[in-house]
């Protein structure tokens, strides 16, 4: 059902399952400018989604680096338009500065700056959402497992379907591979609950691309 893929590494990932719990393991350079470099555990989908992702470790394979989280993807290799939703290490490699982390790629040619907020501390429990409801994409973070979510961000463009809705993990120090603690991966297609919402105050260090005039709710259709 769910498909794992490296994409554009040098080392060959695995994952390992136990209860409820699964552990990724990857290397990679990150989801960056123009193309991608990490481990992708992915299923197909199409129309409406909302998927949701308890993170419990991030990759820390060197210098805090990593970053575990959600992804949509309209096709699964190094470059492609995606949304993604995320917890980070750390900022910068700063210690203790691990976030929250919504960003996107339009087009296989560009990718729009991260909106950071929340604060993750590695390793702990967090929980990631993203939603796609037509062509909106958004993006969410709990800090109470998953019972309030803020809306960290969202942005509107055109992927296809079907697409790819998934996990990516990547220890973004390659050749070094990190592991990734994850938990309760839950992908929901079509009908989708109205979402709990804290909309933070942006601080003056954020850069949203998008101006907030709604919370957009997910429609039910059929699939």
């Amino acid at each position: 059902w769910f498909l794992p893929q490296d994409i554009n590494t040098t080392t060959t990932g695995s994952q390992i399952s136990g209860g409820t719990t699964l552990i990724i393991t990857a290397e990679g350079t990150g989801i960056g400018l123009g193309g991608d470099s990490f481990r992708y555990i992915y299923q197909e989908v199409s129309g409406d989604s909302d998927i949701t992702l308890n993170v419990l470790a991030v990759p820390n394979a060197d210098a805090n680096l990593g970053i575990c989280g959600l992804m949509m993807r309209e096709v699964p290799n190094f470059s492609s338009v995606t949304a993604d939703m995320v917890s980070i290490c750390a900022v910068n490699g700063t210690p203790s500065g691990g976030t929250y982390s919504f960003f996107d790629r339009e087009s296989t040619a560009d990718l729009f700056p991260p909106v950071t907020g929340g604060t993750y501390n590695n390793p702990s429990s967090g929980y990631v959402r993203l939603i796609r409801q037509g062509d909106n994409f958004l993006g969410y973070y709990s800090e109470d497992n998953g019972t309030t979510w803020t809306l960290l961000d969202f942005t509107n463009f055109h992927m296809s379907n079907p697409y790819y809705a998934g996990i990516a993990t990547s220890s973004e120090d390659a050749p070094k591979s990190g592991s990734a603690t994850v938990s309760y991966f839950n992908v929901l297609v079509g009908a989708c609950p109205p979402t709990p919402t804290n909309t933070p105050t942006p601080s003056p260090t954020d850069t949203p691309t998008n101006t907030l005039t709604s919370t957009p709710t997910i429609t039910p259709t059929n699939t």
